[in-house]
């Protein structure tokens, strides 16, 4: 996975999202798919709006949500999951 820092908007300000702990995890073999699985759907706040790079508006619902995104996003961009 490629060294990089995304930043998600949240009711609670900006999310900067360095995804270190997220590539030890993939180091150690978990699939993108099974964290993107576990982090979906974690709600902790108000639902906020994040337009992604292709002009779409993705909503999350908190933090896990949107880690969730960055790597779904990342997948999707990438073609692969590793």
């Amino acid at each position: 996975m490629e060294s990089r820092t995304d930043r998600i908007r949240t009711e609670l300000g900006n999310l900067y999202l360095a995804c270190r702990l997220l590539s030890l995890h993939l180091r150690r073999g978990t699939p993108i798919e099974e964290i993107v699985e576990q982090c979906r759907g974690i709600k902790d706040m108000a639902p906020t709006p994040n337009v992604q790079n292709d002009g779409t508006v993705v909503w999350n619902t908190g933090v896990g949500d949107a880690i969730a995104q960055v790597l779904q996003e990342f997948v999707i961009h990438s073609g692969s999951d590793d």
